[in-house]
């Protein structure tokens, strides 16, 4: 993370998903000038390269990648998950 006072001055989201327009905005109030030169070089390159949706949604995991890489699922331990028919023979016996 490039600023840890400002990372932990938001509040970290639990997914990618949550990361909206508005989470960005209070993120960009806080951030330090090197941070907003990087937001506002990534956002308008994604946009101007993806359109407004696309590159808003690209955008965004860049900046999750950059800002908060904790979150993202590449990094968390996959969970084992019992098959629905697993469940039910394990119930069968």
């Amino acid at each position: 993370m490039n600023n840890p006072a400002v990372v932990n001055a938001v509040k970290a989201p639990e997914s990618v998903c949550k990361i909206n327009k508005q989470f960005i905005k209070d993120f960009t109030k806080q951030a330090t000038p090197k941070q907003k030169r990087w937001i506002k070089y990534h956002l308008t390159t994604e946009i101007e390269e993806r359109g407004k949706k696309d590159g808003f949604l690209s955008f965004r995991s860049k900046f999750a990648k950059k800002f908060f890489p904790e979150i993202l699922a590449e990094n968390k331990p996959k969970k084992e998950q019992t098959s629905f028919l697993d469940e039910i023979l394990d119930i069968c016996g």
